[in-house]
This record gives C-alpha cells, structure tokens and sequence, in this order.
C-alpha cells in the first residue's frame, strides 16, 4: 500500500527502546497504553557473546503507567545461542483490547554467566487518534532533511 501524503514517521511511532546489557536478569521499557496502537513490531538485536545464552522477550500487561497488578501476556520469543541475532517480532495489541489491563511493556531477559548486549526497539503502528509519531517516547527525534 502507497501513501505519498504521509511521511514513513507519521505511520509508526516509537514508544519504547530497551538498550543495555544483561547477565541473568531483565531489561524493561516503560509502560505504554495498548489503546493508542493497534500493531506493534520489535526489533530486537542481540551482539555476539562467549557461551550460549537464551534471551527471552515477553510482554507484559497491567492496569496503569505504574505497573500495578503486571503479568506476562505473551512470550514473544525465546532463543539460545551464541551468534549475534536480530528478530522482527509482530504482536496485535487487539489481543489486548477488551482486557481491564490496558498498560503494556516490553521485558527482555538473559540467562547466561556471560554478559548479554542488545536492543530493543517498540515500533507501533496504526494509531488510533492522531499521527504515530506524536506517540513517540521522548528521546526519538524524526530529521526531515
């Protein structure tokens, strides 16, 4: 599907970027509400480390920008290994609606002895009131050049 009016920005926004480095524990975004998108794709990039490591990436639901009441909606993906990877992961945040919990966040955890560098990056299509890229989390900047 073509759209010249709009720009790529105005179509997906950003909500949430996980970046760091785990060892046996988890890295998490911060909570966005499912009702603003209706798609959300990861990214998630993962370097080369000594040993094997599973790296695990759930989402995580709850009843407001607090957290309160959070638990696992969805394992989204699971994979040991030791070679750098990167992995688009779709979710419809339509599996969400309905659910007295409307808060979501991203989880990524590490089990290896070896520490674990990667990033994570929310992409949500979709909006449903306004341009995607007003729902942008803000350290993204959109250039236009």
């Amino acid at each position: 599907m073509k759209n010249v009016n709009t720009l790529p920005t105005e179509r997906f926004g950003v909500p949430f970027r996980i970046a760091g480095s785990i060892t046996n524990d988890a890295l998490e975004s911060a909570w966005i509400s499912a009702g603003e998108f209706d798609r959300l794709c990861v990214v998630l990039g993962v370097a080369t480390a000594a040993g094997a490591n599973t790296v695990t990436v759930t989402l995580q639901r709850a009843s407001d920008a607090s957290g309160t009441g959070a638990e696992t909606a969805a394992t989204l993906y699971s994979k040991s290994t030791s070679a750098a990877l990167t992995a688009f992961i779709n979710y419809g945040l339509d599996r969400e609606k309905g659910n007295a919990k409307r808060f979501v966040r991203l989880r990524v955890s590490g089990s290896s002895a070896n520490a674990l560098a990667l990033t994570a990056l929310g992409l949500a299509f979709d909006t449903a009131f306004s341009p995607a890229n007003l729902l942008n989390a803000g350290s993204v900047e959109i250039v236009n050049p």
